[in-house]
């Protein structure tokens, strides 16, 4: 019988669709909680690769048009990834807690599961 191979992903996030300036304070903030950063322009390519990724976590703007959100939080809801929705008006600071909070959050969750 075959031995039974053990997969490691690494933790990661997806971050869709934002501003040049938003995505450096997500790799910033989620860089710090060790979590890998992934870009991705469009929805959809984001949509196909977030099966394979199993991120932690998906950052959109609340700007996307409704059917993008709504299959993008189909697609983390799969993988049991949580969902951060952004305004596109938050100051630097109140993103950064968000994403801070996000971050604490998942620590929670996931030394919970242990």
């Amino acid at each position: 019988m075959a031995a039974t191979s053990q997969v490691f992903i690494e933790p990661n996030a997806v971050v869709v669709g934002l501003a040049d300036e938003q995505v450096l304070l997500c790799l910033e903030v989620l860089g710090q909680a060790r979590l890998r950063v992934h870009r991705f322009g469009s929805a959809a390519e984001a949509g196909e690769r977030i099966a394979k990724l199993l991120p932690r976590l998906v950052v959109l703007p609340a700007t996307l048009p409704q059917s993008d959100l709504e299959m993008l939080d189909d697609r983390a809801i799969a993988v049991g990834a949580s969902l951060l929705l952004l305004d596109g008006d938050e100051s630097y600071e109140l993103l950064e807690r968000s994403l801070a909070d996000a971050v604490r959050a998942l620590e929670a969750r996931f030394s919970a599961a242990r």
